[in-house]
């Protein structure tokens, strides 16, 4: 109790938070939680913590929530929106948790970098996707689109188009790089073995754009893709 309390006094904490101004020039500006702002003490620790999210779950954003549920009503009928439950809500705007429709996601799917649809990396890839249980798939096109769900008309309505891009194996140190430069100019391929881990698969979700290396073996990649989706970063 001793360490809890002189960590919370060591915080320097008061009763006060910060937000955004919101006008157009963002400023910070300090909000009182209580009359008068007064320290945070371990007796009082966790109405603070009460107090802190109370503001930035409700009252911060209540101005533009009620700009939303006003243009809401406007448009939807509320009588019509109380027979269904929150997750049948959650279901109509955000469709059903179902395994990926692969045949239209590789229809529509763009490849650069050296990839083409008839390598057996590409293959083994999409056999992998293929494989997956649904929560891995979705967490895959919430990994390069950001979102887990499908499009609603299909994956042509994504803008850009999914794509996999073909990147570099490794990034290479300066003992790789000489190695590199050897083999080049003897006229042998480039070095099979690197001083730095493989990378692993990357994305840019603004542009639906899945970065992935072309790994030694398919049990590789699927290691490594899995690792990757599932960190949820």
């Amino acid at each position: 109790q001793d360490d809890a309390e002189n960590i919370i006094n060591n915080l320097e904490l008061t009763f006060t938070t910060t937000t955004s101004s919101s006008n157009n020039n963002n400023s910070i500006h300090t909000v009182e939680l209580l009359d008068g702002a007064p320290p945070v003490t371990k007796d009082n620790v966790f109405t603070y913590v009460q107090k802190v999210s109370n503001y930035k779950l409700n009252l911060e954003s209540k101005k533009q929530l009620n700009a939303f549920v006003s243009g809401f009503r406007e448009i939807i009928d509320m009588h019509s929106i109380r027979m269904f439950s929150a997750f049948e809500m959650q279901m109509l705007i955000g469709g059903e948790k179902r395994a990926l429709d692969l045949n239209d996601m590789k229809s529509h799917c763009k490849y650069a970098s050296g990839y083409h649809p008839s390598q057996p990396y590409i293959q083994a890839f999409w056999k992998i996707i293929e494989e997956m249980n649904v929560d891995d798939q979705l967490d895959f096109l919430k990994f390069v689109t950001s979102c887990s769900r499908q499009p609603l008309l299909g994956f042509g309505q994504l803008n850009p188009p999914f794509c996999i891009q073909k990147i570099p194996t490794h990034d290479l140190d300066t003992i790789d790089e000489t190695n590199r430069r050897i083999n080049s100019s003897l006229g042998l391929p480039p070095p099979t073995t690197y001083q730095n881990p493989p990378k692993l698969p990357t994305a840019a979700t603004c542009m639906n754009l899945l970065k992935l290396p072309e790994y030694l073996s398919v049990d590789m990649l699927k290691e490594k893709l899995l690792y990757a989706i599932r960190s949820q970063s």
